[in-house]
Protein backbone atom coordinates (compact mmCIF):
# COMPACT_ATOMS: atom_id res chain seq x y z
CA UNK A 1 0.00 0.00 0.00
CA UNK A 2 1.61 3.34 -1.48
CA UNK A 3 1.34 6.29 1.16
CA UNK A 4 1.41 9.80 -0.65
CA UNK A 5 4.66 10.10 1.90
CA UNK A 6 6.05 8.04 0.13
CA UNK A 7 6.05 9.48 -3.29
CA UNK A 8 8.93 11.09 -4.59
CA UNK A 9 8.54 14.15 -7.13
CA UNK A 10 11.63 14.16 -8.20
CA UNK A 11 15.31 12.87 -7.56
CA UNK A 12 17.34 14.39 -4.97
CA UNK A 13 18.40 17.85 -5.77
CA UNK A 14 21.76 17.80 -3.74
CA UNK A 15 24.58 20.02 -5.67
CA UNK A 16 26.64 16.99 -5.28
CA UNK A 17 24.77 14.70 -6.97
CA UNK A 18 24.51 16.59 -10.31
CA UNK A 19 25.86 18.69 -12.52
CA UNK A 20 26.85 22.37 -12.73
CA UNK A 21 24.37 22.85 -15.48
CA UNK A 22 21.50 21.61 -13.64
CA UNK A 23 22.80 23.02 -10.02
CA UNK A 24 22.02 26.56 -11.90
CA UNK A 25 19.04 25.60 -12.67
CA UNK A 26 17.98 23.94 -9.12
CA UNK A 27 18.99 26.80 -7.65
CA UNK A 28 16.68 29.01 -9.89
CA UNK A 29 14.22 27.09 -9.47
CA UNK A 30 14.13 27.17 -5.55
CA UNK A 31 15.00 31.09 -5.71
CA UNK A 32 11.81 30.66 -7.58
CA UNK A 33 9.97 28.99 -4.65
CA UNK A 34 11.45 31.12 -1.93
CA UNK A 35 10.42 34.29 -3.64
CA UNK A 36 6.93 33.42 -5.14
CA UNK A 37 4.14 33.11 -3.50
CA UNK A 38 1.84 29.96 -3.69
CA UNK A 39 -0.63 31.15 -5.37
CA UNK A 40 1.43 32.55 -8.00
CA UNK A 41 3.12 28.73 -8.17
CA UNK A 42 -0.17 27.19 -8.18
CA UNK A 43 -0.94 29.05 -11.67
CA UNK A 44 2.65 27.64 -12.96
CA UNK A 45 5.11 31.12 -12.03
CA UNK A 46 7.65 28.19 -11.87
CA UNK A 47 7.08 25.47 -14.22
CA UNK A 48 9.41 26.23 -17.11
CA UNK A 49 12.19 26.04 -14.53
CA UNK A 50 11.17 23.06 -13.09
CA UNK A 51 10.30 21.06 -16.58
CA UNK A 52 14.06 22.41 -16.95
CA UNK A 53 14.97 20.93 -14.17
CA UNK A 54 13.75 17.53 -14.60
CA UNK A 55 14.93 17.11 -18.56
CA UNK A 56 18.34 18.58 -16.97
CA UNK A 57 18.09 15.49 -14.07
CA UNK A 58 16.84 13.40 -17.01
CA UNK A 59 20.12 14.01 -19.43
CA UNK A 60 22.13 12.96 -16.15
CA UNK A 61 20.33 9.88 -15.84
CA UNK A 62 20.35 8.86 -19.00
CA UNK A 63 24.44 9.81 -19.42
CA UNK A 64 25.06 6.95 -16.58
CA UNK A 65 22.48 4.32 -17.77
CA UNK A 66 25.15 4.98 -20.93
CA UNK A 67 28.26 4.59 -19.60
CA UNK A 68 26.85 1.68 -16.97
CA UNK A 69 25.75 -0.06 -20.01
CA UNK A 70 29.24 0.30 -22.26
CA UNK A 71 31.17 -0.67 -18.84
CA UNK A 72 28.53 -3.94 -18.51
CA UNK A 73 29.48 -4.57 -22.02
CA UNK A 74 33.40 -5.32 -21.20
CA UNK A 75 32.66 -6.90 -18.16
CA UNK A 76 30.54 -9.39 -19.88
CA UNK A 77 33.00 -9.66 -23.08
CA UNK A 78 36.18 -10.37 -20.58
CA UNK A 79 33.90 -13.02 -18.43
CA UNK A 80 33.16 -14.59 -21.68
CA UNK A 81 36.48 -14.99 -22.53
CA UNK A 82 37.29 -16.38 -19.27
CA UNK A 83 34.78 -18.60 -19.33
CA UNK A 84 36.01 -19.86 -23.34
CA UNK A 85 39.82 -20.27 -22.33
CA UNK A 86 38.51 -22.60 -19.73
CA UNK A 87 40.21 -26.17 -20.12
CA UNK A 88 37.40 -28.60 -19.19
CA UNK A 89 33.00 -28.16 -18.84
CA UNK A 90 33.18 -29.03 -15.41
CA UNK A 91 33.40 -26.70 -12.84
CA UNK A 92 35.21 -29.30 -10.52
CA UNK A 93 38.13 -29.51 -12.56
CA UNK A 94 38.53 -25.84 -13.76
CA UNK A 95 38.58 -25.24 -9.89
CA UNK A 96 41.05 -28.07 -8.90
CA UNK A 97 43.54 -26.49 -12.06
CA UNK A 98 42.97 -23.11 -10.32
CA UNK A 99 43.72 -24.30 -6.74
CA UNK A 100 46.33 -26.41 -7.76
CA UNK A 101 47.99 -23.29 -9.50
CA UNK A 102 47.60 -21.26 -6.43
CA UNK A 103 49.32 -24.05 -4.05
CA UNK A 104 52.73 -23.86 -6.86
Amino acid sequence: KTQFSDIKMHVPLDEHLHSEECNIIIRQLQACHEETSMFKQFFGECNKLDWAMRACTKKERLKLVDENRAESKVRVEKMQQKMGSLKSDDWRENLKAKLDGQKE
